[in-house]
């Protein structure tokens, strides 16, 4: 008999983690689980702590593999899982409940659908507040009451961690995320949310994200990987007339990751890439009336222009400042000069007051006074 649900883990070098993310999951009250951990090329004991766990619990499955990449891992756990349901967690956060499972489990065979869900919280490990309310662009992120939920009303993109999904409907319609280093889980939740049409929410948290001991680090890859998994996510809008969604998506672009880009479009490649992605806006979608009023480029060109000027600026500085330095350098070289020209006049005069000639002259003289 088949798992009831399947928890996929991928696994890069989360040593300190890796143990507690292990058995939030097998005190899980649902026991009828496989957890398949994908262990993506590992340096450190984060495979040595699997085969502790898998000698311990038959439930859990470890396939190891070269280094591919996340959405590879996660690709090869949608391939491989046995469970009807499955779902994902990432080896640095844990569930917040034993009953996590069992409650989504349930609430997707109880109300026949594809894709159950739940809240989210995010834990700040230097704090150790819990974060379980959130508004603006992360509003998506909680459910107020139980319900059946369209995605034509939901449009949200972030979270996928909370939501228990058909495996065989993943598989049917090929859905898989896309071979990005960053964002390449948003586009995945969004392409399963517009096939599957709808899920049945609870308001329980279900996944307690960890805070605070990651450092992101965007290089140029990173970059187009975000450009790229935003423009995914635009044309999946744009097609589906899904206008929310797409202003959203805007919205993170500008506001959310604004930041990202500042000093990045200095780099052709990424700004390139950032006026590509500005074609991929339907401006009839974000506003009703087909005017625009989110432009993308002319905040870019801003930003250029600002960028450019306060780099000119630094250049100026920075000449001014070798400029003095070399002056003064060059005001020691002629001391420098100097000191040695008056030793060498010094050692000249000295050579000529001692010599026999310079004393016979001296005496010469004397005697015609």
């Amino acid at each position: 008999m088949n798992p009831k649900v399947t928890v996929i883990i991928p696994v890069y070098n989360q040593e300190p983690f890796l143990a507690e993310c292990l058995s939030s999951v097998l005190s899980q009250t649902l026991r009828e689980i496989e957890v398949l951990c994908i262990n993506d090329g590992s340096t450190d004991s984060s495979l040595k702590i699997i085969r502790e766990f898998q000698a311990a619990d038959p439930r859990i499955v470890c396939l190891d593999q070269p280094n591919a990449g996340v959405a590879a891992a996660r690709n090869r756990g949608i391939e491989t899982a046995r469970g009807n349901y499955l779902i994902f967690l990432d080896p640095d956060d844990s569930y917040p409940s034993n009953s996590t499972l069992e409650q989504l489990y349930f609430a997707a065979i109880n109300n026949d659908v594809l894709v159950s869900a739940g809240s989210f919280s995010i834990a700040d490990e230097e704090t150790g507040e819990i974060t379980t309310s959130f508004d603006g662009l992360l509003k998506g992120y909680t459910f107020k009451e139980e319900s059946t939920i369209l995605y034509d009303d939901y449009q949200f993109d972030y979270g996928f961690h909370r939501f228990l999904i058909q495996a065989d409907f993943l598989r049917t319609n090929k859905i898989k995320f896309p071979p990005l280093v960053r964002f390449q889980d948003p586009p995945f939740l969004v392409e399963t949310l517009i096939k599957a049409e709808k899920f049945y929410a609870i308001p329980e948290v279900v996944y307690r994200y960890k805070l605070g001991h990651q450092t992101i680090k965007w290089n140029t890859e990173q970059q187009l990987s975000l450009i790229k998994g935003i423009k995914i996510i635009l044309d999946l809008s744009r097609s589906n007339s899904l206008a929310s969604l797409h202003a959203l998506e805007v919205k993170r672009l500008e506001e959310e990751y604004g930041g990202v880009f500042y000093w990045a479009i200095e780099n052709p490649d990424v700004f390139a890439a950032l006026i590509d992605l500005n074609a991929h806006i339907d401006h009839s979608l974000i506003s009703p009336d087909g005017a625009i009023n989110h432009q993308l480029i002319a905040p870019l060109k801003q930003q250029t222009s600002n960028a450019m000027k306060w780099k000119k600026d630094i250049e100026d500085l920075q000449g001014a400042v070798l400029a003095e330095r070399k002056d003064k350098e060059n005001a020691w070289e002629e001391l420098d000069l100097v000191k040695k020209k008056l030793e060498q006049a010094e050692g000249k005069i000295a050579a000529i007051t001692s010599s026999k000639t310079f004393r016979a002259a001296n005496a010469i003289k004397s005697l015609l006074k």
